[in-house]
């Protein structure tokens, strides 16, 4: 049964709509999630030429692209929802890998790469998309060793593992306090 504190007195509720729609919500709140959130910024739309066919991106952390080399068509900040989900850093390379196929960018800059900590789970960043000049120099470059597949991997499996040690040393906190706070007498 679900009780009400009103005025200090606990007073039976008379339905069970209180109960099953916390539930719900909570349910939906797991079932779903959310995705991280994505703010577009800068983009030049009549530079945008999506890729047909397979789609060559180049990844590269804090480099400067020359003008002659090319132009950057648009930034793209990826942050935390607050309940996000989905957003590890293969998920979020695999958004920017994307979004630059679909406006026709050869090159991702990662800008202000904030890992997930104690209150984010979600790998935070902006990148800016780059079309080179030379269509031929995308073919030459490669992307910054620590954004190969299996550094990627081995990193979020790395991430993942601390937050689940992170979980749980919270929750044996969060028992401890619960106990003690619990037996005190006021």
């Amino acid at each position: 049964m679900f009780y009400h504190l009103q005025k200090g007195v606990g007073t039976k509720s008379s339905s069970r709509f209180d109960v099953r729609f916390i539930a719900m919500v909570l349910v939906s709140f797991m079932a779903i999630g959310c995705g991280p959130s994505l703010k577009r910024m800068d983009y030049l739309e009549d530079q945008h030429v999506p890729r047909a066919g397979e789609c060559k991106v180049v990844f590269k952390r804090d480099v400067e692209i020359r003008s002659e080399k090319g132009k950057i068509i648009g930034t793209l900040k990826v942050g935390d929802t607050g309940f996000s989900s989905r957003c590890h850093e293969d998920d979020i390379l695999e958004i920017l890998r994307k979004e630059a196929c679909d406006i026709g960018a050869d090159v991702v800059v990662l800008r202000k790469i904030r890992q997930p900590d104690f209150l984010s789970s979600c790998y935070r960043v902006t990148a800016d998309f780059v079309r080179l000049s030379d269509s031929t120099y995308v073919e030459r470059i490669e992307s910054d060793e620590a954004y190969d597949s299996t550094a990627v991997k081995r990193r979020v499996r790395d991430r993942k593992a601390m937050q689940v040690a992170f979980a749980v040393v919270g929750g044996v906190i969060g028992l401890t306090l619960s106990f003690v706070l619990a037996s005190m007498k006021y």
